[in-house]
């Protein structure tokens, strides 16, 4: 049999081994910051993006991640604060770029901020949702 990548590290040329180190496997991380999270890039690098959070989806009381673009780190996290029945949505995206904050049930949100653009600064943002 030939040498191969299966051949070290113990794995004995074993076929069902299956590398987690390709792209096709990525997927889910994706969709974790995107969908979850709620935060993804709408034009080119980032120059526009969105956060969108899907509060509480899945028992989640807290959710946080990010990412980087050539424009810089784009990061984000919510939290739901005791009694299911506020939270607090973080975001920071790099300078120069700008967003759209759209908060989750927007139509029954107590938010004085429920939807609107967001300059990028560098800096934390925090937005208090109450639903």
């Amino acid at each position: 049999m030939p040498s191969s990548y299966r051949s070290e590290a113990g794995y004995n040329y074993d076929p069902a081994y299956t590398s987690m180190a390709h792209s096709w496997s990525t997927g889910p991380t994706s969709s974790l910051i995107t969908r979850l999270l709620g935060l993804r890039i709408t034009t080119d690098q980032g120059r526009t993006w969105e956060m969108k959070p899907t509060l509480g989806a899945g028992g989640l009381r807290h959710v946080q991640g990010g990412f980087e673009t050539p424009l810089g780190r784009f990061e984000a996290e919510w939290r739901l604060l005791s009694g299911g029945h506020a939270a607090v949505v973080r975001i920071k995206s790099p300078k120069g770029t700008r967003g759209r904050f759209i908060a989750p049930f927007s139509q029954f949100a107590s938010s004085s901020f429920q939807t609107g653009w967001i300059e990028g600064t560098g800096d934390w943002i925090d937005h208090h949702i109450g639903f």
